[in-house]
């Protein structure tokens, strides 16, 4: 499983793309969320038209979906032609709808197959268990966790974690979780209801999603951590071998 992380920046971030990863293994491609600055760092990444098998949503804020229409707008330019799987929840199926709409609007289709995917009975995906459980936020989002037979992966969205969420982090080898301030407010994590969660032994836990201001704060707090790090735009990762 090799993972990239596309960007690690929260909603108006002036520095950094909007959080997404881009995960791998074999020919099969997952894209977790697609902001308005994503598909720039996917261009830029030498994507081209066929390379993502499946997106996952997490939830319909702007800086988790809205480039949706400039990749799939992309894709159709490019000649598209394997078809693609979007997985999001089903009460958000319509906004994400019109996103698709505009990305070949005046004309009348992709011209490449499109398939939905309800995330609240996603079991696999591509060569991955999977599972999803909702956090804690302003619009409901689903955090998710992949699982192969050697390593697991786990990836917050936004919000506070569940205590579902919080079972679900503690089995991976790799974690990304979302922590916008030092403490908790608005409906999003938080250096104070990340440290104390319970870690797998050995485990890497990458934190993103930081509002500006707090950055420098929680950069400071986690030297206490060795198994924290701060997300940063086109980090890569690789999970091999590593006994679930």
């Amino acid at each position: 499983m090799h993972v990239k992380m596309l960007g690690c920046g929260d909603a108006y971030d002036a520095q950094k793309t909007n959080s997404s990863l881009l995960i791998s293994e074999g020919d099969f491609k997952l894209l977790i969320d697609c902001g308005p600055t994503v598909p720039q760092a996917l261009f830029a990444y030498g994507m081209k038209a066929d390379d993502i098998s499946c997106i996952y949503i997490s939830h319909c804020h702007p800086d988790h979906c809205l480039g949706l229409t400039t990749l799939l707008n992309y894709m159709k330019s490019f000649k598209r032609s394997k078809p693609l799987t979007i997985c999001r929840q089903a009460s958000q199926h319509q906004a994400l709808y019109r996103l698709m709409e505009f990305a070949y609007w005046p004309e009348k289709d992709l011209g490449f197959d499109l398939y939905w995917q309800d995330s609240e009975e996603l079991t696999e995906f591509g060569p991955w268990r999977a599972e999803t459980t909702p956090s804690n936020h302003s619009v409901p989002n689903r955090s998710l966790q992949l699982k192969s037979d050697s390593e697991v992966l786990f990836y917050s969205g936004d919000g506070l974690l569940s205590p579902k969420g919080e079972e679900l982090a503690a089995q991976a080898d790799l974690a990304f979780i979302e922590c916008e301030y030092m403490t908790a407010a608005n409906g999003h994590g938080s250096w104070a209801d990340v440290k104390g969660l319970q870690r797998k032994a050995g485990s890497r836990w990458v934190l993103y999603h930081i509002d500006d201001a707090s950055r420098p704060a929680v950069a400071e707090a986690i030297k206490e951590y060795p198994e924290f790090s701060l997300g940063e735009d086109g980090r890569e990762f690789e999970l091999t071998g590593v006994k679930a």
